[in-house]
């Protein structure tokens, strides 16, 4: 099972109005054996200013989370094999910096 938990950004600018959250915010399992999953998501409605980057929080549920962090024009990510047996993959954290 795959969960996506969209959170709130956070921006790095002191009077800059906070982006709304990443639209569409998706985990698929696109491969079984191992498994691998896709995370998409789209530019937030309202991104308040210019977005510089994206970092994603990402595990399999129970372990530590591992963050990753995209460039603006980036929107998809595919975890790194995790294994041959289904688990539950957790966003942990999803942040828009602007």
């Amino acid at each position: 099972m795959l969960v996506a938990i969209p959170v709130w950004p956070t921006t790095t600018g002191a009077f800059i109005s906070v982006p709304s959250e990443p639209r569409h915010l998706v985990a698929d399992l696109v491969q079984r054996d191992p498994l691998i999953a896709q995370v998409t998501w789209y530019t937030p409605e309202e991104p308040n200013g210019e977005i510089q980057s994206y970092k994603l929080y990402w595990g399999v549920k129970g372990d530590v989370y591992t963050a990753v962090v995209f460039k603006a024009h980036q929107q998809t990510f595919y975890t790194p094999p995790i294994g041959n047996t289904l688990k539950q993959i957790t966003l942990g954290g999803f942040y828009i910096y602007i």
